[in-house]
């Protein structure tokens, strides 16, 4: 049961960071760090066995695979 609060916990964060445009702006609207958001993202996407974000220094972009998902 445990497994499934994390990746739903997980996809409400993916959504945040697309709707916030950032992993400080999910985090904001969860009361979290963006550290705490980044990694649950990439948890997911390592379940789902895609990236849905290319990372950079200060940035992130949505992937086609991301928009897909988020589809």
């Amino acid at each position: 049961m445990e497994w499934k609060l994390d990746k739903f916990r997980s996809l409400e964060f993916f959504l945040a960071t697309i709707d916030g445009g950032s992993f400080a702006a999910a985090a904001k609207q969860f009361a979290t760090d963006p550290s705490t958001v980044s990694k649950a993202i990439k948890r997911l996407e390592s379940q789902l066995g895609i990236q849905l974000f290319q990372r950079s220094t200060r940035q992130i972009n949505l992937t086609q695979a991301g928009e897909n998902y988020a589809a």
